[in-house]
């Protein structure tokens, strides 16, 4: 779901921000805001913050779809990245979280 939320938000930023900043600017802008806020509970509590960081990939991965959507001209591949997108939050929605739930356990054993 995040994924799908940070895509939207990448795009609609790229699109928004586009007669005022490269897209390669605005892409960097969105990306340090959010490692900004990620990074700084990661360091300072890594083994706390173990069970949210697929979540973290997930809408990191979510950010450079949004710009791969933006930058890609052809309709086919940009359906193919919405397709991709749509994917990782439906296997995060039904499998995936239930996969990582068992594996900080493993971690502290």
């Amino acid at each position: 779901m995040a994924a799908g939320v940070y895509f939207c938000f990448t795009v609609l930023c790229l699109v928004r921000l586009k007669p005022k900043l490269k897209a390669g600017e605005a892409f960097l802008a969105i990306l340090l805001g959010y490692l900004a806020l990620v990074v700084t509970f990661r360091v300072y509590d890594f083994e706390g913050t173990l069970g949210s960081l697929p979540d973290a990939v997930f809408r990191l991965a979510g950010i450079v779809a949004g710009l791969a959507f933006f930058s890609i001209r052809g309709c086919l591949l940009r359906w193919l990245v919405v397709a991709v997108v749509v994917g990782l939050c439906l296997f995060w929605y039904l499998k995936g979280a239930a996969m990582w739930g068992n594996v900080p356990n493993l971690v502290g054993a």
